[in-house]
């Protein structure tokens, strides 16, 4: 069964976190957690028709397709899947929201079974892809974490994905190739892949052939009960506006996770802090570097401000 993804006016893809096998808790790499879709009708009339189709792997051709009440204008609502009976307990899939009108969605991945870990990672949902997704920061046993990463097919035809792992020196160390069928998604757990050592600090360049692509991205800690997400992006800039940047303020410091869209050419990166102190590092092809708000030459603590980043010559 095929779905023809763009007879109706908008696609919103979801890349969805399954619970995992219950084991002995330890952080929150080894917590479970089942996704809540928060979505809401941002066009002017109600929806008339609204559904979302689930993908169960990368090769799932016949996803299981559950009707959804319509939505008002401005209307929003939750679903959550742990609640879903067509949905199998261990699911770990990808979804594809269909509406006549638009839609924007956020994923809400809530930790199940776990008395140590109370976040609630968010990643949103997408409404394009591109052939290619760039993963800023992938670790493996690093700063007390360990990457979890989906890619998604956002078309109706398979696609044949590559995901190349870079190390911050700009060294490719690994390559994955993978099938992905029409709105199915690959998991990757960095912690599993023995190709990228005991340990692996760096970023992930994700290319599709066939088909557009989007990812997302779990931070968790093996030890720790921290749990953050973040979206893959399709292209870069040669400028980014930071809203916020800390040094030991409200109890947080800040870290930019910078990557290098070219695959052939380095630069310089500047990060320039709303008080006048400012960090400058090099970037190698497809590679990443951090940018600690404290480590800037001349931070004073308790610096609470904004940030723009700048590249000398690639996005």
């Amino acid at each position: 069964m095929k779905i023809k993804f763009f007879g109706i006016v908008v696609v919103l893809s979801l890349l969805l976190a399954a619970a995992l096998p219950t084991i002995a808790l330890a952080g929150a790499y080894d917590t479970s957690f089942t996704t809540s879709i928060t979505y809401q009708n941002v066009d002017t009339a109600a929806t008339t028709q609204l559904q979302i189709l689930f993908y169960d792997g990368p090769s799932d051709t016949t996803p299981t397709i559950i009707d959804r009440p319509n939505l008002a204008a401005g209307a929003g609502t939750s679903l959550f899947i742990g609640g879903l009976t067509e949905i199998g307990s261990n699911f770990q899939g990808s979804a594809v929201m269909n509406s006549d009108k638009q839609l924007v969605a956020t994923l809400v991945q809530l930790p199940q079974n776990s008395t140590t870990v109370k976040n609630r990672p968010l990643s949103n949902g997408f409404s394009t892809g591109g052939s290619q997704s760039l993963i800023a920061s992938v670790l493996k046993n690093t700063f007390d974490t360990t990457t979890r990463f989906s890619v998604q097919n956002v078309t109706s035809t398979s696609a044949s994905v590559v995901i190349d792992f870079y190390n911050t020196s700009a060294v490719k160390v690994h390559t994955m190739n993978q099938t992905i069928q029409g709105g199915s998604a690959y998991f990757v757990d960095a912690g599993t892949i023995s190709q990228l050592g005991t340990s692996f600090n760096g970023s992930a360049v994700v290319t599709a052939t066939g088909g557009d692509v989007v990812s997302t991205a779990l931070e968790l800690e093996l030890s720790g009960v921290g749990a953050k997400a973040f979206e893959g992006v399709a292209a870069g800039s040669t400028k980014f506006y930071m809203p916020s940047a800390l040094c030991q303020a409200f109890g947080a410091n800040t870290a930019y996770a910078v990557q290098n869209t070219s695959l052939s050419a380095s630069t310089n990166v500047t990060v320039n802090y709303s008080n006048g102190t400012s960090e400058t590092k090099s970037i190698g092809p497809g590679a990443k570097q951090s940018f600690i708000a404290c480590n800037a030459s001349g931070m004073p603590t308790g610096f609470s401000g904004a940030a723009v980043i700048e590249s000398s010559a690639t996005p």
